[in-house]
């Protein structure tokens, strides 16, 4: 997660027009709260329904979607949730798995 936190400024610095959206765990929201860069944060609760969250991010018509993570969970929102443009973090699985 914390990897994460510097996106939206980066985001920010080269389309000074986006509005940026954060979908998290609700543990991790605090953290995103005094981030002046994020427009709104999706709180995902453990026992929320990834479904209705997938069905209300739809909602927004996003024009970009970025998966910063990579894993099982952030997967399904990258491919449920529809937006124009598509990017996610490559995982170099092997790399970390051998400690390199």
């Amino acid at each position: 997660m914390t990897q994460a936190l510097s996106i939206p400024a980066h985001i920010h610095r080269q389309y000074p027009d986006a509005e940026i959206h954060f979908l998290t765990k609700d543990i991790f929201t605090e953290l995103l709260e005094t981030n002046q860069h994020v427009k709104k944060i999706w709180s995902l609760k453990s026992d929320d329904s990834v479904l209705k969250m997938v069905s209300r991010l739809n909602q927004e018509n996003f024009d970009h979607l970025y998966d910063a993570h990579n894993n099982l969970r952030s997967n399904v929102f990258y491919f449920l949730v529809n937006a124009q443009h598509k990017l996610h973090k490559p995982m170099e699985r092997i790399k970390r798995f051998l400690l390199l």
